[in-house]
Formats: C-alpha cells, structure tokens, sequence
C-alpha cells in the first residue's frame, strides 16, 4: 500500500540515490532512505492546493526535510516576496522521545510524512485563527497521533528586523554627550 500524504498517495518516495534530497543509513530499515526533489515539491503542491484559499497574493510555501538516524525534521516555511514577511514552522520527531513499538512499528519515511502532516495541521490552524496565532520559538513536546513531535514556529518581519538592526547601529556610531 502507498504512502499517503492529504489522502493522496505519495509514490515519488524512492530508495534510490537519483535526485535525492537527503540520505541516511538505518539500522533495520533500507540502506538509504531517499526523498527526492520531485516528492518534496509534490508534497508542496498538495500543501498549496489544500491552503490555496489562505495565501495572500504572492505568498509562496516551502517545505526542507532532513533525516538521520536519530530524527527526521521538516520545516515549512511562507513568505511574501520583499521580505515583509516570514512563518517558520519546524517539527522533529526524534527517536529517544518515541515510544519503541512505535519506533518498531514505523519507518524513517513515515515518520517524516507524520512531521509534515502535523505542519500542516499547525498551519491549518494559523489560518483558520485569522494568522492570529502566535507560536513558541522554542522547541516543545506536543503529542500526535501515536506519536511525540517536537514543534517550534516562528513569525517575522525580516524587512523590519533590518531597519530596526540599521537603527541600532546608527545610534551605536552617534558620539555621546
């Protein structure tokens, strides 16, 4: 049976090392777990179509995995072109928070597609709180499904950030009285 992802297979997860995004021996599990460009930009496409209501005009979405022995991570990330805005969202599922049937029970890919579909749960929930929402820019446990996900976001104005950086040193270099 296929992987799913939005209720809708993901087959583009391969084993090979054509066009891999990230690789890492398991023990117990395939040689290489391999995610290619091609599934991650399909994954995207999905996230896009399922939030296509929500975006404002020109926002873009971006979604960065990483797997190791230990952990998989993924981040998704929304920005305005011009840097006037920027959302982080990051979840790591890591193997010592994981209970060891689950660990047993899964692979490295389903854990990863389990860290992306909790992003898009938490994105979800930006969006329908109106963007109101604020998240902790520190990691945290939050419980999913059978499983424990490490969860941080973050929102900013990178924009802003500069001026505001610009300001500061500005002030710095004015002799004082």
């Amino acid at each position: 049976m296929p992987r799913r992802f939005n209720n809708k297979p993901v087959d583009d997860l391969q084993t090979n090392g054509r066009g891999m995004i990230m690789t890492s021996p398991k023990s117990g599990d395939d040689p290489f777990v391999v995610v290619t460009e091609k599934a991650l930009r399909q994954i995207e496409r999905r996230l896009k179509t399922r939030f296509r209501a929500y975006f404002r005009p020109g926002e873009r979405l971006r979604l960065s995995v990483e797997d190791e022995q230990d952990f998989v991570y993924a981040q998704l990330s929304m920005q305005l072109p011009g840097g006037t805005f920027r959302l982080d969202l990051e979840a790591a599922m890591i193997v010592q928070d994981q209970d060891d049937h689950f660990v047993k029970a899964t692979t490295s890919r389903g854990r990863l597609l389990g860290a992306i579909e909790f992003l898009a749960d938490r994105l979800e929930e930006y969006f329908r709180s109106q963007r109101r929402i604020r998240f902790h820019i520190d990691w945290r446990l939050y419980p999913f499904e059978a499983a424990t996900v490490r969860f941080r976001g973050r929102q900013r104005h990178p924009e802003l950030e500069e001026q505001a950086t610009d300001l500061l040193e500005q002030q710095d270099e004015e002799p004082s009285s």
